[in-house]
């Protein structure tokens, strides 16, 4: 196929080149270099003898190819310079994090990224701030105390945010209140808990959250080992949320507090609520206030007291507990071993209730009841009369009465304008201005002492001669 130039080489033991380009054109070969190929030995056999030179030249040749290529995949000194320059700390990682996202850096987070305790309330983060905290916050292990309440996350947020509690090993307080999250935000929450261990006490109040989060975070509740306190105040649940969170109470055995204030668990639902309370073994307080304890319910409510006695604070203020159902709760309460404080402020007992309620601690032996609040319920001298004795038998008992208004704030009095108070005057009065300014010239007392030689009054005597006068 191919042909050998044996014009230009000779031997035929001489490297063989295609013919393709024009003779005219190839470089010439220096005469020195031609001779020397020349003078080589034929081979023998197949065969030619061993030339040291050709070796080294060869093996030179080799080594530089192999040089070059090694160079392609060789770090200089440059890039790893470039590479040491990159900070690569919690605040290098955000500033370069937020410089790619475009947006500006929280100079609180700056502030603070070294403390224990990071509060960004109201700081409107938004689901773009905390992804550009992503990387910083994964790694940071000096805030143990987190706060992003008011902070517009919504779903999204709280999905950006559980990429960094997942593999976040120092968090243990999280506080996410009125961030608007709904149900894929309660998959992201309950997601975290699928990888994190450290997350202790969860905050979740006033969000959006309804019957269908309620179902999730009762598996939360059910299945978690490492939740304490759970906050979830001020949402949407409704009557079925009850019937999630009841079965879950019973199996749970690591939670000290929740907190399902101001939400509409009521009728069934506060029924099943309290089965499960009434199973639960560990639980320690259970605010249940601003909900509604029905007839149905307040029966299983008596058979939970006499039987749980871990609970130790009960809050049921303003459910709408009638007489009836306090009777239950009194029954239940002189059998009780554990509970120690019961807040049941703001509900229509009336005489009959409060009666049934504080009777049956009179000649409990097992009661060991601190604290009863019984503020904002009219009590008659009966009530009061009963409230005395059971003082008497119980010297450490403490009942609160009266109201829970706030008091009112005293502020200071409005500064009102000398030319206002005249109109007001002429308003009110019909009176003649004429007949004002020689009722102010006839005083003596004020002409005498405050007229300059015009016989003009100042600003402060006209004011005076106003309030005296008029009680302006």
């Amino acid at each position: 196929m191919f042909l050998r130039n044996t014009e230009i080489f000779p031997n035929p033991i001489q490297i063989a080149r295609p013919i393709t380009v024009n003779e005219d054109k190839r470089l010439k070969y220096q005469h020195s270099v031609v001779a020397d190929r020349l003078n080589r030995p034929k081979t023998v056999s197949g065969s030619f003898p061993f030339n040291r030179e050709l070796y080294d030249i060869a093996s030179v040749s080799s080594k530089k190819s192999y040089d070059s290529d090694d160079d392609l995949f060789y770090d200089t000194d440059i890039e790893e310079e470039q590479e040491k320059s990159k900070d690569y700390t919690c605040l290098g990682m955000y500033h370069r994090r937020c410089k790619q996202l475009d947006i500006v850096p929280s100079n609180q987070y700056i502030r603070h990224h070294m403390d224990e305790s990071l509060n960004m309330k109201y700081y409107g983060l938004g689901a773009r701030g905390i992804r550009g905290m992503i990387p910083s916050l994964t790694v940071n292990q000096h805030i143990i105390n987190l706060d992003l309440s008011n902070n517009g996350l919504k779903d999204e947020g709280a999905i950006y945010l559980s990429y960094i509690i997942k593999d976040n090993t120092a968090i243990t307080d999280l506080n996410l209140s009125y961030n608007f999250l709904e149900i894929e935000g309660t998959k992201a929450i309950c997601e975290i808990f699928r990888h994190n261990i450290t997350v202790k006490n969860l905050i979740l109040d006033g969000n959006l959250f309804n019957d269908e989060c309620a179902r999730l975070f009762s598996e939360l509740i059910s299945s978690t080992g490492q939740l304490r306190t759970l906050r979830l105040s001020r949402n949407k649940f409704g009557p079925i949320s009850g019937k999630y969170f009841g079965p879950a109470l019973a199996e749970n055995t690591t939670m000290d507090l929740l907190d399902l204030s101001w939400n509409s668990i009521s009728e069934k639902g506060a029924v099943a609520f309290f089965k499960g309370v009434q199973k639960n073994v560990y639980m320690k307080t259970l605010n249940l206030s601003w909900n509604g304890v029905s007839k149905e319910s307040g029966k299983v409510l008596l058979q939970a007291l006499k039987e749980n006695n871990t609970l130790l604070e009960l809050d049921l203020s303003h459910n709408r507990i009638t007489p009836e159902v306090a009777t239950f709760i009194g029954r239940g309460l002189s059998k009780n071993e554990g509970l120690k404080v019961l807040k049941i402020a703001g509900n229509p007992l009336e005489t009959a209730g409060c009666y049934a309620l504080l009777k049956p601690l009179i000649k409990s032996e097992t009661s060991k009841l601190d604290i009863i609040d019984l503020t904002d319920i009219n009590l008659n001298q009966d009530c009061i009369d009963v409230l005395n004795i059971l003082q008497q038998h119980r010297v450490h008992l403490q009942v609160l009465t009266g109201t829970s208004k706030p008091p009112v704030l005293r502020t200071k009095p409005k500064h009102v304008h000398p030319f206002q108070k005249l109109r007001n005057l002429i308003e009110r009065q019909n009176v003649d201005l004429l007949h004002l300014f020689k009722s102010i010239d006839s005083s003596n007392d004020i002409m005498n002492t405050e007229t300059d030689s015009n016989g003009i009054i100042s600003k402060e005597k006209f004011c005076q001669a106003l309030e005296v006068d008029y009680f302006l």
